[in-house]
């Protein structure tokens, strides 16, 4: 039998497992990754760009996992930006 700290060990990387799959799931779609970009570049503008003391001159960057991911938000912010 096993103990009671075993299981809770267990359950968290079966929870890990699962959180990371639907991530995944998640960034294999187009339409949520326009969404994301749109909501990060709302944010972008509204935070960081129309600061006075900006100037015009910051910059944003998007990280992602891998290069696929990296040119699907490219493509997701382009159209926004402009």
């Amino acid at each position: 039998m096993r103990s009671l700290n075993q299981l809770k060990i267990i359950r968290s990387l079966i929870v890990r497992r699962h959180k990371s799959r639907l991530k995944a799931y998640v960034e294999r779609s187009q339409q949520t990754i326009d969404t994301k970009a749109e909501v990060m570049l709302d944010h972008f503008i509204q935070q960081i760009f129309n600061r006075k003391n900006s100037k015009a001159k910051a910059k944003g960057m998007v990280v992602t996992q891998n290069i696929e991911t990296a040119i699907r938000y490219f493509s997701g912010v382009k159209p926004i930006a402009g």
